[in-house]
């Protein structure tokens, strides 16, 4: 009996405490459902931030490795180009803002421009060397302040625990700086450094940007190659291995490089840009280089080979 009782007593404790929530939901029922939908809308917000349609990259080490693998693309705006070396600012612009705001290149203000360049990531044009006297002030009357498409092909070593330390440095830079080739003056407690050029590593990938009214995209370091304006060159890692592993069954790198072969035969034979007094040398250097692409494809059968002779064994 006396646990029939204590049963009897739990069953109608809990029964009281679920009529009282249910009177209490009833009374304030307004307040519960904005509630509800506040929680939901929030859950969602946060949650859509981490994709990647929302998502936006600001250093290297943000960006997924398989997205270099998958060669994804990323749409957004140069926002400086450094005049030296022909590195480019590019600003990320995930899909969620280019579809509210798609024009903002247009309507963005020079303090606007300036104030998110340190939000950008560095980019050197894959297999481009524009790093001459025409390259890089071409590039930035062209495609400073433009909507382009970045593909990822690479990036670089350094994208660790330098990045994070950079990152420390670039919260106390100087925001009134002009251009990427200026000293910027930071202070710490010890003195005032000068520093030149804040490295938050560099992507490795190919630019695509709408020029001269056209309504297609096209390669800027292509143009680049076949107006003189920049050489053709293997990017290649700190141990001396290339950005991009060469492959033979890798029909995209193969074509891009070969165009961009092309393109530079073209500027050296018309004398165009930088290869107008080049003329002792244009064959010589054109044959470099396509020994070197062809070394790098025999090279890539070799080891391609092998590999299938080790897997069959």
């Amino acid at each position: 009996m006396d646990q029939v009782d204590n049963d009897n007593s739990f069953r109608n404790r809990l029964g009281n405490n679920l009529n009282k929530v249910s009177s209490f939901i009833d009374e304030h029922l307004r307040e519960v459902r904005s509630g509800t939908t506040l929680f939901v809308f929030a859950y969602t917000i946060f949650t859509l931030r981490k994709t990647r349609g929302f998502y936006r990259f600001v250093n290297v080490h943000n960006i997924p490795n398989e997205d270099f693998g998958n060669r994804i693309k990323l749409n957004g705006i140069i926002t400086d180009v450094n005049t030296n070396t022909g590195v480019l600012k590019f600003y990320h612009r995930p899909i969620f803002l280019r579809i509210f705001n798609p024009e903002y290149h247009k309507i963005m203000t020079e303090e606007e421009r300036i104030k998110i360049i340190d939000e950008s990531l560095n980019v050197k044009m894959y297999g481009i060397n524009a790093e001459n006297a025409l390259g890089p002030m071409w590039l930035s009357s062209v495609i400073k302040r433009q909507a382009v498409e970045l593909t990822l092909y690479s990036k670089s070593d350094n994208d660790g625990s330098n990045i994070e330390n950079n990152d420390k440095i670039l919260k106390v830079v100087n925001k009134n700086k002009d251009s990427l080739g200026e000293k910027i003056e930071i202070e710490n407690d010890e003195t005032t450094k000068t520093i030149e050029n804040v490295e938050k590593g560099i992507v490795y990938g190919k630019v695509r940007c709408r020029m001269d009214g056209s309504w297609f995209k096209k390669d800027i370091g292509e143009i680049a190659l076949k107006k003189g304006l920049a050489s053709n060159m293997v990017d290649v890692k700190a141990n001396g291995l290339p950005i991009v592993s060469h492959d033979i069954r890798d029909r995209e790198m193969i074509t891009l490089e070969k165009k961009y072969l092309e393109n530079e035969r073209y500027a050296q034979k018309n004398n165009l840009g930088i290869w107008e007094n080049f003329d002792d040398y244009k064959s010589t250097i054109a044959d470099a280089t396509y020994m070197m692409m062809m070394k790098n494809f025999f090279s890539a059968a070799y080891h391609f080979i092998r590999n299938r002779t080790s897997r069959a064994k």
